[in-house]
């Protein structure tokens, strides 16, 4: 495959629009709809399926680092990757100031860390084996360790129980295990991708039906388990039924997504996001959620809530490309780094000097995060533009 059909797969952007949209229907739906009259109704599953999005972004995660990486992993190309992961931990950190908390590590933090240790491991020669024992081990962590060491830790085990993920760490969305799991099946499945090209154009129709059929074995799993009394959870700690019914999910994911992209090629350049837009959507929903909720009465009705998160959906998905596109036309990129390096150290100082959190500094929270990604854009414009100059190259 050519380094332009590797960088943009379109099925990868659309997997990432799909998660987008879940995440929405998630955050909205807490926020607006009425779930407790609607405990046994289609709307709380539709919000409770909305959980699974960052199942699907973690995913994409590794997806995308199997395709922009393979061979041997130069310090500078490492160091760059790095410098992202930094960038993503202070835009990290405004998710939590926003709510005026402090915190450890949430969604674009572990999209930080597990970017790191993917990209580590897509150095190795043995990268396919070192995924799946990483798997395994983390697994293990989370499940048979977990369980048997989780009534010993105490609240000075914070790292400990990060890697665990048996209990609640404050602070902590997202632990390592079994988490991490998510970055590593897709790092294995970007990787299959690449070596099976032909097969793949070929059999589109085919894999996608495959996939279908095999979500349907962690379904029943799932469904059975359920029967017997226990719930899905994963707020703090993820319990085993709802790691199992994730991989139905993400499977079923997959597939639609391949069908999608056969029988409808217009909704999936209408959904699809590239890498930029996709990080810029995170802030940018909470912004017009926070809009939407001065302008109306919670909760809603199932049929003014399915209303205002369809307005928000395509309200998201248009501002963030439009922010990828009008980033894009900057070409003056060394000259774009220090406003926005000033505009972050400016809401941190009006963050650190703001007694009481108000709409002010929640606002003050989506530009700082919006102005990160806009270093992270230059960053990658730079970066390709430095291939490009250099000619191919299988790094």
């Amino acid at each position: 495959m050519s380094e332009r059909s590797l960088k943009s797969v379109e099925e990868l952007d659309l997997l990432r629009g799909l998660a987008i949209v879940l995440m929405i229907v998630n955050h909205s739906g807490y926020r607006f709809a009425d779930l407790q009259a609607a405990s046994s109704d289609p709307l709380a599953a539709v919000v409770f399926l909305g959980s699974f999005a960052p199942v699907i972004f973690f995913f994409t995660t590794g997806f995308g680092v199997a395709l922009a990486r393979s061979g041997p992993l130069e310090w500078s190309s490492f160091a760059s990757v790095l410098g992202k992961a930094a960038l993503l931990l202070l835009a990290d950190q405004f998710m939590f100031w926003r709510e005026g908390s402090t915190g450890i590590l949430d969604f674009l933090g572990f999209i930080a860390l597990s970017t790191v240790l993917v990209t580590a491991v897509s150095a190795s020669k043995r990268s396919h084996t070192w995924s799946i024992s990483l798997i395994i081990a983390i697994l293990c962590l989370r499940f048979a360790v977990g369980p048997l060491a989780r009534h010993h830790l105490d609240g000075n085990s914070i790292v400990l129980a990060w890697l665990l993920g048996a209990t609640s760490v404050p602070g902590v969305s997202y632990p390592l295990s079994p988490w991490m799991v998510y970055p590593l099946l897709g790092f294995l499945a970007g990787r299959s991708y690449v070596a099976h090209a032909a097969l793949r154009n070929q059999g589109s129709k085919r894999l996608a039906a495959c996939l279908a059929a095999s979500s349907l074995l962690p379904f029943a799993g799932a469904f059975v388990i359920h029967r017997a009394g226990s719930g899905f959870f994963r707020w703090g700690t993820m319990n085993g039924p709802f790691f199992i019914l994730s991989l139905g999910v993400l499977l079923l994911t997959l597939a639609a997504c391949l069908l999608i992209a056969i029988y409808w090629p217009a909704a999936m350049r209408v959904l699809g996001l590239r890498g930029i837009s996709s990080l810029a959507v995170v802030p940018i929903h909470y912004a017009f959620i926070d809009l939407l909720a001065s302008a109306v009465s919670a909760p809603l009705g199932p049929i003014e809530y399915l209303l205002a998160a369809a307005v928000l959906v395509v309200a998201c998905i248009a501002a963030s490309k439009l922010f990828a596109a009008t980033l894009n036309r900057w070409t003056a990129g060394a000259v774009l780094v220090y406003p926005m390096v000033f505009v972050v150290i400016f809401c941190m100082a009006a963050l650190w000097w703001s007694a009481r959190v108000t709409p002010y500094t929640a606002a003050l929270c989506v530009v700082a995060q919006l102005a990160i990604t806009a270093v992270l854009g230059v960053r990658n414009q730079r970066r390709m533009l430095a291939r490009s100059a250099a000619g191919p190259s299988t790094a």
